[in-house]
């Protein structure tokens, strides 16, 4: 166990015109205006901290300083569960970066695993996530009971922010809850912004020599640049009639593709993951036809109708034409 210490900061580098992986694809964020891939193994500039070390002796809370090695910075932690408060512990590492004011999307690798430290009764977990001026992105938690092992495999994980106060603090955060021995990996921390206003249907159908990737995956199937192509070209029909899921898939493939040309993902991001998720392992179109008063109908039209506000620039004000 290593004693708390605070370390002093420096001023961080900035990438520009850079692209941050999405996870589909290859999809593009934007702009990179931070980026920390710890490949230099050097974390001076950041402050190593704790929340609720407060078990000194006796059985004690066991707080290890985080390592930065192989390009990935490694946390540890473990609360005691002997007395009181039970409140587990989490280790840190701060930085506070200046940001103008604006919507921002941060991306992290981030893994996870927790254990029992001791006793092997009952149930204990962790979380491991990024802070961004106190408000959690995309943490990763998992739990487990008598003495087993529960573990979150390397994954990128992505979530968007606004800044007011020109400042961001960047929080690592690895917590062990009672009687939790935590362990938290972090890398390839990225911040983007993205200025780029979304273009519709209209648009890639139109121009597929601007289309900045060649695939993409409505719900869990992949399609190539020809498949959506027809998709995007194939008549949705009209009325009660109408084709619901080619409705739903147009405007999903302008979304995803807007987003990929560095348009604000942070509007449309919960709608796309809900059509992600409605379309599942379907394929485009589904059969049998799904109209828009039966079945998933009425939900691919609504969805489309939401993803049709974000392509038509309703929920992007400011962004570059």
């Amino acid at each position: 166990m290593k004693t708390l210490r605070k370390l002093t900061i420096r001023n961080f580098y900035s990438l520009v015109l850079a692209a941050a992986l999405m996870g589909t694809g290859g999809n593009l964020f934007g702009a990179v205006v931070f980026s920390e891939d710890f490949n230099d193994n050097d974390i001076s500039d950041w402050t190593i901290g704790s929340e609720r070390f407060d078990h000194p002796f006796g059985t004690p809370d066991i707080l290890f300083d985080p390592v930065a090695a192989g390009g990935a910075v490694t946390f540890h932690a473990i609360g005691s569960c002997f007395s009181p408060p039970f409140d587990g512990l989490a280790s840190t590492l701060t930085k506070t970066i200046t940001l103008p004011n604006g919507t921002y999307t941060l991306s992290y690798d981030v893994s996870h695993s927790t254990h029992h430290y001791d006793f092997c009764e009952g149930g204990t977990g962790g979380d491991s996530e990024i802070f961004i001026n106190g408000v959690p992105i995309s943490a990763v938690s998992c739990s487990t009971n008598n003495c087993g092992t529960c573990t979150v495999p390397l994954n990128t994980v992505t979530g968007c922010f606004t800044v007011t106060t020109g400042s961001v603090e960047i929080k690592l955060r690895v917590n062990a809850g009672d009687c939790a021995d935590s362990t938290g990996v972090f890398d390839n921390i990225v911040i983007t912004s993205a200025t780029q206003c979304p273009l519709g249907r209209g648009f890639w159908l139109n121009h597929p020599d601007a289309w900045p990737v060649s695939s993409l995956t409505l719900g869990t199937v992949t399609y190539t640049k020809a498949q959506l192509l027809a998709i995007l070209s194939t008549p949705t029909g009209t009325g009660n009639k109408a084709d619901a899921s080619l409705i739903l898939a147009a405007q999903l493939i302008a979304a995803k593709l807007s987003v990929a040309n560095g348009s604000d993902s942070c509007p449309i991001q919960s709608t796309i993951a809900a059509a992600d998720a409605l379309i599942g392992g379907r394929t485009i179109p589904i059969v049998p036809k799904v109209t828009p008063n039966t079945d998933d109908g009425p939900q691919m039209v609504s969805l489309g109708a939401a993803l049709d506000n974000y392509n038509s620039d309703a929920l992007t004000l400011g962004c570059t034409p």
